[in-house]
């Protein structure tokens, strides 16, 4: 079974559910999408020279030493460029896109600075 069919059977179940049985699968989604939040954060703290890094940037943050996005984009050309070969090579790295839009959704929702 694909992701498409295993979330797709997930909603015909959804709709069966008494309000009460809702409220208990939300609140067992919650804490695996939390456990999976957690487990991603314990690989980034693994990476050696996370942790500093991570507390620079937020020292970094705070004193208003950032540049906005779009600057970074014209100044690595990866607004106008798809083909942008370090965009490949993160990719590229097993777990990467789940590890940023995991820090992306936190960075959003106050959990990170």
């Amino acid at each position: 079974m694909n992701t498409v069919e295993i979330r797709q059977q997930i909603k015909e179940y959804v709709d069966q559910l008494s309000t009460e049985r809702l409220l208990v699968a939300a609140d067992f989604l919650t804490y695996l999408a939390e456990r999976d939040d957690n487990e991603a954060t314990e690989e980034l703290l693994k990476i050696e020279g996370f942790k500093e890094a991570l507390a620079k940037t937020k020292k970094n943050v705070k004193q208003g030493q950032v540049i906005s996005v779009e600057q970074l984009q014209r100044k690595y050309y990866l607004a106008e460029r798809d083909d942008n070969e370090a965009t490949k090579e993160l990719l590229k790295i097993e777990g990467f896109k789940e590890a940023f839009a995991t820090a992306k959704k936190n960075v959003k929702e106050g959990k990170i600075i």
